[in-house]
């Protein structure tokens, strides 16, 4: 007698997420279930994730990412959870071994992303191998509360997969600046109660970011697209540590 698969809720979080999402729900349609946690969307997002009879919309305010993710997983209807980003996707090899994998509670299971730019896959620049640890049962696991680059909680090493996420965080260069503000300014408030940050401080950080992109990361080797990742790693290092820079000088002068 064949073992049936657990079921599977796949959680998402969105925010005008029409560039990316039509691709994500198109790759969990074989999912019993798509919880999709959506902040405010005002462009076509929710009229997408309707299309879908599987996807469950609920709305929420922001809240953190890692906050977010934990109030997701909380409504979803099976204790198994798949957290997605609006902008991956599942490749069908890796729907296939979750299915088929006889999964312990006790553990969180990762997968490798396929990072892309421009229509093609980046193996460098730390953008490979990228594991992301995504699969767990939410009665034994949750996510860090945090407000950016949110992680699970975990005692015991993951459990790797053999199938890939594809992801294709940025389409263009408005994308990137966008990402980037968002993300330097919730670093600045989650850290803004740190160490104090100097300006040489994070000019440093910036040119490392971008030196160990480039060449320790092999970024040199991946041509145009290395460039512009290298160059994207070290405005990103450079935008938080400035944002956060700013907000402890305004902190210190109304004090």
């Amino acid at each position: 007698m064949s073992m049936q698969p657990l079921p599977v809720s796949v959680c998402i979080l969105t925010l005008n997420a029409e560039a990316t999402l039509l691709s994500t729900l198109e790759s969990a349609r074989l999912f019993q279930e798509v919880l999709l946690l959506d902040q405010g969307s005002v462009d076509s997002t929710l009229s997408l994730a309707h299309r879908f009879p599987n996807v469950i919309v609920h709305q929420s305010s922001f809240i953190g990412f890692g906050a977010l993710r934990n109030r997701a997983a909380s409504l979803a209807r099976y204790p198994w959870i798949l957290a997605l980003d609006s902008d991956e996707v599942v490749s069908f090899a890796l729907y296939e071994e979750i299915q088929k994998t006889p999964l312990n509670l006790k553990f969180v299971y990762g997968m490798r992303r396929k990072n892309f730019l421009y229509g093609k896959w980046v193996k460098g620049c730390g953008w490979h191998p990228d594991w992301v640890k995504r699969l767990y049962h939410r009665d034994e696991h949750a996510y860090k509360e945090l407000q950016v680059h949110e992680s699970l909680l975990h005692q015991r090493p993951f459990i790797p997969l053999e199938g890939y996420l594809l992801h294709t965080p940025y389409r263009s260069v408005d994308a990137f600046r966008s990402k980037r503000s968002q993300y330097a300014m919730l670093f600045a408030k989650e850290y803004r109660d740190q160490k104090k940050v100097s300006l040489g401080w994070a000019l440093c950080k910036s040119l490392f970011a971008w030196s160990r992109a480039f060449f320790l990361q092999k970024g040199f080797l991946l041509g145009r697209r290395g460039w512009i990742v290298s160059l994207h790693q070290a405005r990103s290092t450079w935008d938080k540590y400035d944002q956060l820079r700013q907000i402890q000088r305004n902190i210190h002068i109304h004090k």
